[in-house]
């Protein structure tokens, strides 16, 4: 779902005016290397049943962790925060660099709409037209929130296969048209890193799609 009633382009404009491209260049080599290195450490040290497992958790784990390290040479601008969620006991990390902000989240293709969780509820409260077209707002007055949403490749569960930064719909009910995509932005950066080889390389057998940061304790191995 998108809003077609309003041009986007300025949410793209919004987003590069605030964060530096250096600082995204590197969020795509963090998210590039974080696929084959959880593939790597879950099936080179556990049987395949625990590794299809665990491997989305590390992987997440890595990026999650690695966002704040990237964030902090740039510290005079963007903040990367770990945030306890409203709802559960998960921990994601907040990117903010002025009054834009966005989170991460791994999904099978780049419209693929996230599930509703209350910290991205809250989040996109921001992302009203109201407050992001009018042109009487003033520039100071308006927040953006961005999903940073990335997959593997095909079935390549060892490749990251997309980035993209969506701009969701107030309670995540879909996303503007505008898109963001990190590997246009930066050609070459994912192919710079060869798959690293290990004896277990099965076929997938848990969905990409887990987001760990909004599933409820309960959830867990279900």
């Amino acid at each position: 779902m998108i809003s077609p009633a309003f041009p986007s382009g300025p949410l793209v404009s919004m987003f590069w005016e605030a964060f530096p491209r250096d600082f995204m260049r590197q969020v795509l080599m963090c998210l590039r290397d974080a696929y084959p290195i959880a593939s790597y450490q879950a099936y080179s040290g556990h049987e395949q049943p625990e590794a299809d497992n665990l491997r989305p958790f590390l992987r997440r784990a890595y990026i999650e962790e690695n966002l704040r390290h990237i964030a902090r040479p740039f510290s005079a601008t963007v903040t990367a925060t770990a945030k306890r969620g409203n709802s559960n006991w998960w921990n994601h990390t907040l990117v903010e660099c002025g009054s834009v902000s966005f989170t991460e989240s791994t999904v099978f293709q780049p419209d693929q709409i996230v599930r509703w969780s209350r910290d991205r509820d809250q989040y996109s409260a921001d992302n009203r037209q109201k407050l992001l077209f009018d042109e009487r707002v003033e520039p100071s007055e308006k927040s953006l929130y961005g999903i940073l949403l990335h997959g593997r490749e095909g079935m390549d569960r060892a490749k990251l296969g997309f980035a993209v930064v969506r701009f969701p719909l107030p309670k995540v009910a879909g996303y503007y048209e505008s898109r963001i995509d990190l590997l246009k932005e930066f050609p070459g950066i994912v192919d710079d890193m060869a798959k690293p080889q290990s004896e277990s390389d099965p076929t997938e057998q848990i969905g990409d799609d887990i987001d760990i940061d909004i599933l409820p304790e309960e959830d867990i191995g279900g």
